[in-house]
């Protein structure tokens, strides 16, 4: 709802041409809305899967598999590394800390502006 900018890293199957991730970049309809824009980096590719690195500022339901389903290419990994200006870090699954006073500010910032 606040248009907070989340960003994941994604692997999925086969090598999409550049023609699709322009699609993405643009913004797609899914169920009868576009999607807002996308930023997509090609991080690594290979002929069975690729990996990308992909910034959105929505936050639909299972936004980022349908936005690469609906272009053809299923996901097989998916983690979320950022959120607004917190990055996950060197934190491993399960793992926790508390935010600093500076992150806690920022973020309140962040959602006053949108």
């Amino acid at each position: 709802s606040y248009e907070i900018r989340k960003t994941y890293l994604v692997k999925i199957q086969g090598s999409p041409e550049p023609s699709k991730l322009s699609r993405l970049e643009r913004g797609i309809d899914l169920d009868g809305q576009k999607t807002a824009p996308a930023k997509i980096v090609l991080l690594a590719r290979s002929s069975s899967k690729s990996l990308l690195r992909v910034e959105i500022h929505e936050g639909r339901k299972r936004e980022v598999r349908r936005m690469f389903e609906a272009i053809g290419h299923g996901v097989l990994e998916l983690k979320r590394i950022g959120f607004a200006s917190l990055r996950l870090g060197r934190l491993k699954r399960g793992e926790w800390r508390f935010l600093t006073r500076k992150e806690i500010d920022s973020l309140k910032k962040q959602v006053e502006l949108e």
